[in-house]
């Protein structure tokens, strides 16, 4: 049996930043986030595997840009979607103004 090594592994798509150098600035606070939160580790290794079962999919049907697109597009799905879910905005009013 061999033994794979970091060297030795490849990432299936490529540097994002190139594609969305905004991507930078936007990802270490959301990692921070993630990382001093109070959701357990496992929950969120979790979430990340559903993640990548559908990004797997994704990835048949389109290019490397396209794919980091459609990752930052679930990505902010992602992240207002419990907002919206849990503390349940006023509708119809803007952002800023749609809690009381």
């Amino acid at each position: 049996m061999s033994t794979t090594t970091t060297a030795d592994l490849r990432s299936r798509m490529p540097n994002p930043l190139p594609f969305l150098p905004e991507m930078a600035a936007i990802a270490e606070p959301l990692h921070r986030v993630i990382a001093n939160g109070v959701i357990p580790a496992a929950t969120v290794s979790l979430l990340q595997l559903r993640a990548g079962q559908i990004l797997g999919r994704a990835s048949e049907l389109y290019d490397d840009k396209a794919l980091w697109h459609l990752i930052m597009a679930i990505a902010h799905i992602g992240f207002f979607t419990p907002a919206a879910l849990i503390a349940k905005p006023i509708p119809g009013m803007p952002p800023g103004r749609n809690y009381s």
